[in-house]
């Protein structure tokens, strides 16, 4: 077999003949094979579920952005609660030392209203439960109490829901 070319083999048997046959074959079906690739219409079929996978991943994306802002829409209806609840209880007759902590509350709601950060105003959030816990140690009338009581639920619902908006975002 000198320069590429078949050269007739005294050894030569049907065996051999046969698998040339089939080699021939072979080659013929990859080039088939090759041509087809080539086609610029080849592989359309299997495209559809990259396509799909794609649609997926928006639709977990617009899921996971809308349970996020629903999350953040609670958190702010939970503090505007607490709010409302704090001026009700300054509304009632308070000694000194539970005027100077509800003062304190609502100046840190005035600033936390202003502040548009969101690490800061988590921040203020605290100092707000601290104060208004400090509050609720305080002996209080049974009208008090349970505003007191209802400011502390929401305190809590709020932080509860503030962890599933941190697990939310971490996804």
């Amino acid at each position: 077999m000198e320069s590429g070319r078949y050269e007739r083999n005294p050894d030569f048997d049907a065996e051999r003949a046969e698998s040339t046959a089939d080699l021939e074959k072979l080659g013929e079906e990859l080039g088939e094979k090759l041509r087809a690739e080539m086609d610029p219409q080849f592989g359309r079929d299997f495209e559809a579920p990259r396509k799909f996978d794609d649609e997926d991943e928006k639709n977990r994306t617009a899921e996971q952005r809308n349970n996020i802002q629903e999350l953040q829409k609670q958190i702010d209806e939970l503090s505007e609660n607490i709010a409302s609840n704090t001026q009700q209880l300054a509304a009632l007759p308070l000694t000194i030392e539970q005027q100077a902590l509800l003062d304190t509350i609502n100046q840190l709601m005035a600033k936390r209203a202003r502040e548009t950060s969101k690490s800061a105003r988590r921040a203020i959030d605290e100092e707000i439960s601290l104060t208004t816990k400090q509050l609720a140690e305080l002996p209080v009338t049974p009208e008090q109490g349970a505003l007191l009581d209802s400011i502390l639920e929401l305190m809590d619902e709020r932080e509860a829901t503030t962890v599933q908006l941190r697990a939310a975002l971490k996804k």
